[in-house]
């Protein structure tokens, strides 16, 4: 996941990487491997859909992404610097 912040550059919009997420930054190790097999794979020969049976949404004032996992922990990421920090419970 590649999260962007836009700038107006000489009259144009321009995206800026703020932060690249990878499927470790929002997923345990347990929930990666639940097998303890190393490999993390689709059990058929469709593409992994790692956000199958989740959620994503934004907050009300848009300042972060609401991921909610299949296992329904919540991660909120800011967009403005891509910051992940657990929602508690």
């Amino acid at each position: 996941m590649l999260i962007y912040h836009c700038e107006l550059s000489g009259g144009a919009i321009k995206g800026v990487l703020v932060r690249q997420i990878a499927i470790t930054d929002l997923w345990s190790e347990r929930e990666l491997d639940p097998g303890r097999t190393g490999v993390l794979s689709a059990s058929d020969s469709t593409p992994p859909r790692w956000f199958s049976g989740g959620s994503l949404k934004f907050s009300a004032d848009d300042a972060r992404l609401i991921y909610r996992t299949q296992w329904n922990d919540v991660l909120n990421i800011r967009l403005a610097d891509g910051t992940i920090t657990p929602q508690t419970r």
